[in-house]
């Protein structure tokens, strides 16, 4: 800029031939400086439009991990809480199957006892009534009609309209 008042003050005020070419030759020193502070200004700012596609770049690559990890840890957590809630099923129904077990273990144990004193039961009326007697209740089916009335009596009413179909 110095340089351009200087041959510009030189190129106006001077009467001669001499403070024109001096004036002249400053003009083109003075362009001659402009034109490597132009080229030098344009190199900083490839350099600094570099340097922000650079950190651009990095940002992205940095949210990409950021990303990825997240989901692997969300899938990694899910996977977890899938394997307890299977535990915690599997131990539910492991739990709730004992307990039927042990309710048909003790309703097993209640008709075989039902069973047995109906048998011990009819073993005494066939004792008291006789032989004869015990093998015409035999032949005519009429036991299993007795036992069958016998079990309807003892069998609570929602479950009796079942067990007489």
């Amino acid at each position: 800029m110095v340089l351009a008042a200087a041959a510009s003050v030189f190129l106006m005020l001077g009467n001669s031939v001499e403070a024109l070419r001096i004036g002249f030759v400053i003009a083109l020193w003075a362009a001659i400086v402009g034109v490597v502070a132009v080229v030098k200004h344009r190199k900083e700012a490839e350099a600094e439009r570099a340097r922000i596609r650079d950190m651009r770049l990095v940002y992205e690559m940095q949210l990409s991990r950021e990303i990825t990890s997240r989901r692997r840890h969300e899938l990694t957590v899910e996977a977890r809480l899938r394997r307890e809630l299977d535990a915690r099923s599997r131990t539910e129904t492991a739990e709730q199957l004992a307990a039927l077990r042990h309710e048909l273990a003790s309703m097993r144990g209640n008709v075989e006892y039902a069973l047995a004193t109906r048998s011990t039961v009819e073993q005494l009326e066939v004792r008291e009534i006789g032989p004869a007697a015990g093998a015409a209740l035999t032949g005519a089916g009429e036991p299993e009609e007795v036992i069958d009335a016998e079990l309807e009596d003892d069998i609570p009413a929602d479950r009796a309209g079942t067990r007489a179909e």
